[in-house]
């Protein structure tokens, strides 16, 4: 077969003999003076790949990284692997030195939602994925399929799947005596005709081409190529297939199928947008379903584009947050699926960290573009760490205690409404949901507490009172002391000081530029009676007036217009995000409450809060809760108030002994007001859930034999 030597990745070694401290362009330089093989050269070659977009900077030095050759050495021995090209530019945007301008390039992606899978999990989709495409498929049937990354970043499901086509390929060849060798010009022929992708970093699109074509390279180097074989090569420049544009921009890829999608779209909530590019939500509202009910994530419309590029009967395979499977934003996304697609494969993982770079739940999802519904499974994956192995064993039958499998009925996502549940968990919550009415439809108040738009102008802290007219305090936006009139001053009460049946206390002062009935004090006020704080203020105007606030806000007016609202006492209060049994009154101290806090304020009259809040903190309510409230791993789910709306509350009927109401009531009194030890506080909250449990007409045996089942869920 002959030597390779003039065809392979220079080592490391020799990298650094050159290069002191490697840089992406460095290494690009060095590879290209190096190498003999054309194949080599023409994809570093200087004059084909220039321009000011392509490579970062020079001056982009991972300094961070110290030991960065030995640990190279570490992983990988002496053999510079091709995927450490892309890794470098990865670390370009991922791990920047202290550079004013590529922090904003850092800054900038971030706004942009852009976030890289991880490895493990790209391998997992493309395998799985591909393997449904190609099944029962010749190879001639095979080479006509198009396979797109909509966001494709540095290439790695674009590289994933050119790896897996000339791999299939290569046994294909081993095993049946018919099919006939794959050269390396068609090893090239195939990425050109069947990988495409898109993304808006012209620079990383760069890098994608040349990974590319180092990975078919790759293949035939680790495959025993001869010189015969790379003669007269015709090297694809890979223009149109990896381009940089807007995957949602109308013209994009027009008049393009796809047999499969797959990739990480990016994770940009509205809200975000209106912060970086407002001008694009309408246009998204105008050409987008899932845009049109004014909440929506970047990933949705990334879904609803691909599902409408999909070929009929392709496949889409993607990771995305899992919020939309359960959320009201979700519902038109859900629904839209549901009528052009089978649901395959939804993976969801309770590890919050999963994408390194930010807190947010995935779930992995694969569609099927048919009328025909298929069953579904579902998958959680429990604890963190040991991913490929964890993903390694969803198709065996081996035991296992990281992975809990369900296998849904056809009918599980055919509406807007997904099913992911089992039908013991569906009969409860049934039972729960159909005692009682809606807290929506009860006289009850339901609200996040205020939203300033800017905590870290507002909310002070290491308050210090110098006398009864004024405070130190401390300014996060400053990061300085200054002096505030106390009167202007107010207890805040954030979600993170809030533990069930427990008296709130705040430990955070709020500047409060309001009167005592809620109204804005006029800024001629404000300068007048309180010269300290309006002189603070106009330090931060600059940053208070590029808030997004409503039309004729002052520039420092709290974000919520109505701010009597979040003052009214009592009020039942919880942080937003919970693990259960968090709810606790606000009896006397008129708290304000900033908008990690959720507020539940009900008419007396009609509705006994000392009831409400022991419901609030029973395990029936947590129940229901672990399965319409959006998870955040590891036991914790956030309120939502539309969702809160919904649970039903058990109401007095005509006729029926309100004794059970009073005890239930009477429970959550003494667990409020009185000091209890652990044993005897133990007894009362059981004796809550017995008798809640008995107002839903549910077996305590029920609720255990569920409450067992998550909290397997949750066990690293």
């Amino acid at each position: 077969m002959g030597s390779h030597t003039l065809w392979r990745f220079p080592l490391y070694e020799e990298i650094l003999k050159i290069v002191n401290k490697p840089t992406a362009f460095s290494l690009c330089e060095v590879v290209y003076n190096q190498v003999s093989c054309k194949l080599l050269k023409a994809v570093f070659n200087p004059d084909r790949l220039s321009g000011p977009m392509i490579e970062p900077p020079k001056d982009v030095e991972f300094s961070s990284l110290t030991n960065i050759s030995e640990a190279v050495g570490a992983l990988y021995g002496s053999q510079m692997p091709i995927t450490l090209v892309g890794d470098f530019y990865q670390l370009c945007l991922d791990r920047p030195v202290a550079n004013k301008r590529i922090h904003k390039k850092d800054s900038d992606r971030r706004n942009k939602g852009v976030y890289y899978t991880p490895a493990a999990l790209v391998d997992y989709l493309v395998c799985h994925t591909l393997k449904k495409a190609f099944h029962k498929l010749e190879p001639e049937q095979i080479q006509r399929l198009r396979i797109l990354d909509p966001s494709c970043g540095c290439g790695a499901f674009l590289i994933a799947s050119i790896r897996f086509i000339l791999e299939w390929f290569k046994d294909k060849y081993n095993n049946d005596k018919k099919s006939t060798y794959l050269s390396p010009q068609e090893g090239f022929e195939l990425l050109e005709s069947m990988i495409y992708g898109t993304d808006i970093d012209e620079r990383a699109i760069h890098w994608t081409r040349r990974l590319l074509l180092l990975t078919v390279w790759d293949f035939y180097i680790n495959n025993g190529v001869t010189k015969n074989d790379t003669r007269n090569l015709r090297i694809p420049t890979l223009e149109e297939n990896i381009v940089c544009k807007d995957f949602l921009e109308e013209q994009s890829l027009k008049n393009k199928s796809f047999h499969v999608i797959i990739g990480g779209p990016p994770f940009v909530r509205v809200q975000e947008l209106y912060k970086s590019d407002p001008a694009r939500i309408d246009n998204y509202k105008r050409n987008f379903r899932t845009a049109k009910n004014g909440q929506f994530d970047l990933y949705m419309l990334f879904v609803e584009k691909a599902i409408e590029l999909l070929a009929d009967q392709g496949y889409l395979s993607i990771s995305v947050s899992n919020t939309f499977l359960r959320s009201e934003s979700g519902h038109t996304l859900r629904k839209l699926i549901a009528e052009q697609c089978t649901v395959s494969e939804i993976i969801e993982f309770e590890d919050s960290k999963l994408y390194p770079n930010t807190l947010v739940q995935i779930a992995a999802i694969t569609l099927q573009k048919t009328a025909e519904k298929k069953t579904t499974k579902h998958v959680f994956v429990k604890g963190k760490g040991g991913l490929r192995r964890k993903l390694s064993k969803i198709d065996k039958q081996d035991e296992n205690t990281f992975l809990q499998t369900r296998n849904l009925s056809a009918t599980a996502c055919a509406s807007e409404n997904w099913i992911l549940r089992s039908e013991s968990e569906t009969n409860l919550l049934y039972k729960i949901e159909s005692t009682g009415v809606p807290l929506g439809k009860l006289p009850v108040d339901i609200r996040f507490g205020a939203a300033t738009g800017a905590d870290k102008v507002f909310l002070l802290k290491n308050a210090d009172y110098l006398d009864s007219k004024a405070v130190l305090a401390e300014s996060r936006f400053l990061d300085d002391v200054f002096v505030f009139e106390s009167s202007i001053l107010r207890p805040i009460l954030r979600g993170r000081h809030i533990s069930g049946y427990i008296t709130p206390k705040s430990e955070t002062l709020c500047l409060f530029p309001y009167d005592k009935t809620g109204n804005l004090i006029a800024e001629d006020i404000l300068e007048t009676e309180f010269p300290r704080t309006y002189r603070y203020l106009k330090c931060c105007q600059s940053y208070l007036s590029s808030r997004k606030l409503k039309d004729g806000q002052p520039w420092y007016a709290f974000r919520n217009e109505n701010v009597s609202q979040f003052i009214q006492s009592p009020k039942i209060v919880a942080s937003v995000v919970n693990s259960g049994g968090g709810f606790t009154m606000d009896q006397h101290q008129h708290l304000f409450c900033n908008n990690s806090v959720i507020l539940i304020c009900p008419d007396e009259n009609v509705v006994n809060s000392y009831f409400l809040l022991a419901v609030l903190n029973s395990k029936v309510f947590w129940t229901w809760t672990q399965h319409r409230m959006p998870t955040l791993g590891s036991g914790w789910h956030s309120y939502r108030v539309s969702v809160l709306r919904k649970f039903p509350i058990p109401t007095l009927q005509s006729g029926q002994d309100n004794q059970l109401f009073e005890e239930v009531a009477n429970f959550a009194v003494t667990l409020l007001n009185e000091k209890l030890n652990g044993t005897d506080r133990a007894k009362v909250l059981s004796s809550i859930d017995n008798k809640v449990c008995e107002l839903y007409g549910i077996s305590q045996s029920e609720l255990d034999h569920h409450q067992l089942h998550q909290d397997q869920s949750i066990t690293t």
